[in-house]
């Protein structure tokens, strides 16, 4: 077996490449595993770098061109930190990154906004306490916090408690009016206010009502039917109205504590321009640097469109996803340099088929995240460790897994992987692996190979 360098010169395995000790079989050869075991592979270090790579290159070159991967198109770059490539496969063409798209959003949102932004949510009233009775309205003014904007987290239910806890202090016993909830947050350049979006999340941890979608049947009979996946699956997609799951438990709990005689809470109204409020609670969520390591490592697809429309909302006046992915283009263009004739965004997740981006181009934010930031440490530490957390806890079991952090990424037809490696001899490496159409199976077990290899090297 032997690997070609461009120079025409034949390099033989032996001395350089290590294999197990055990032989094979005349017969265990024939039956070759789909996915070559490429962590078996151990090069010497005498060799300078070019070697190494070019080493790397070919091997990676002759495993991806296997018939086993014949209806999978490749993405691949593979580079160290001075920007030397180790491999590249169609690294310039547009893929469906699927998750791997996050490392776009929290890379720019968190140089954008900074690590220690905060969401502030304002509770306040535009009525005069007297005696104990507030004679006026409450007025909750939604924003993108995505722990607060209606997603399943428990700490919401326990953080409208603590909101009616205050109000109580303030020494409020009854409230005449209602709880109108402002989603202007949301609205667009025309006014126009969408607050309704589906996302993924898992079964037990959506509320009863998030799970089902009222649609109109042919008599024209509002009808209620549960939103679901594949049967077998535990992730269901899941109806999100912004704010609005927040505005009626905080309205649910103060009417069990007696303070307002309306269950749930008013949306559908205009807020006039003149009127004059004073402010009651106002909650900060957690700093972005914590939201960020939720989003990647977690996978969160809600938190992540969630920092899209918090861009366009901050730089752009407008919550609403068209307005944040044009603050992101500009930072790609700008700032990292990226064409845009390398990426297609519609989300900020990578959940819609329709994003596409270079795997160049996802190196290239890596590299950024490393080499041009103050903010590196808090990009770095937001990314999945192997086998310890995220989701990559249960892949690539390497001896050196947790020198690597990265982000995975699974739609249907689509399986990826990227981030960063620092090897056995101290190379550090950045990477991006874009599989489209195959076997997800066969493909992830393919990257942590891929993996194990670079941990090696």
């Amino acid at each position: 077996m032997k690997f070609w360098i461009k120079s025409g010169l034949v390099l033989f395995l032996a001395g350089i490449v290590a294999f197990p000790v055990a032989a094979k079989s005349a017969k265990s050869r024939k039956a070759a595993p789909a996915v070559p075991k490429l962590s078996s592979f151990r090069i010497d270090d005498v060799y300078p770098d070019s070697i190494k790579y070019q080493i790397v290159s070919d091997l990676l070159d002759k495993t991806l061109r296997q018939k086993a991967f014949k209806r999978t198109r490749f993405g691949v770059q593979i580079q160290d930190e001075f920007g030397n490539p180790v491999y590249s496969l169609n690294s310039n063409f547009k893929l469906k990154p699927a998750s791997t798209l996050k490392i776009v959003t929290t890379a720019v949102a968190l140089e954008k906004l900074g690590p220690d932004f905060r969401y502030k949510t304002v509770l306040s009233t535009d009525g005069e306490l007297e005696n104990g009775v507030l004679d006026g309205n409450l007025i909750l003014h939604g924003t993108a916090d995505p722990q607060l904007s209606g997603y399943f987290d428990g700490e919401v239910i326990s953080i409208t408690s603590s909101w009616v806890d205050q109000i109580q202090k303030m020494g409020i016993t009854r409230i005449t009016g209602s709880v109108f909830l402002d989603n202007s947050y949301y609205a667009d350049e025309n006014g126009n206010v969408k607050t309704k979006f589906v996302t993924v999340a898992m079964f037990d941890q959506a509320a009863k009502s998030q799970l089902t979608q009222t649609t109109i049947n042919k008599k024209g009979k509002e009808v209620k039917r549960k939103i679901r996946l594949r049967r077998s699956s535990s992730r269901k997609l899941v109806q999100v109205n912004m704010n609005q799951y927040l505005a009626n438990l905080l309205t649910s709990e103060l009417y069990t504590r007696n303070l307002i005689s309306t269950k749930e809470a008013e949306t559908d109204f205009e807020l006039p321009k003149d009127l004059h409020l004073s402010a009651l609670v106002v909650h900060e969520s957690e700093p972005l640097s914590e939201i960020i390591t939720r989003t990647n490592k977690k996978s969160d697809n809600f938190y992540a469109d969630q920092l899209v429309r918090t861009l366009g909302f901050e730089f752009l006046g407008t919550g609403n996803m068209d307005a944040g992915i044009r603050v992101i283009e500009a930072f790609l263009r700008f700032h990292m340099n990226i064409n845009e004739s390398e990426y297609e965004l519609a989300d900020g997740s990578g959940l819609s088929h329709d994003n596409q981006i270079s795997a160049k181009a996802l190196t290239r934010i890596l590299s950024y995240m490393t080499t041009s930031t103050p903010n590196r440490d808090y990009f770095y530490n937001s990314l999945s460790i192997p086998t310890v957390d995220g989701t990559l806890a249960n892949r690539i079991h390497h001896p050196l897994a947790e020198n690597m952090r990265g982000k995975t990424g699974s739609i249907s037809g689509v399986v990826s992987l990227t981030g960063y490696i620092s090897s056995n001899s101290g190379k550090n490496l950045v990477f991006s692996i874009m599989c489209n159409g195959g076997s997800s199976r066969r493909l992830k077990s393919l990257e942590d190979e891929i993996c194990k290899l670079l941990l090696n090297l």
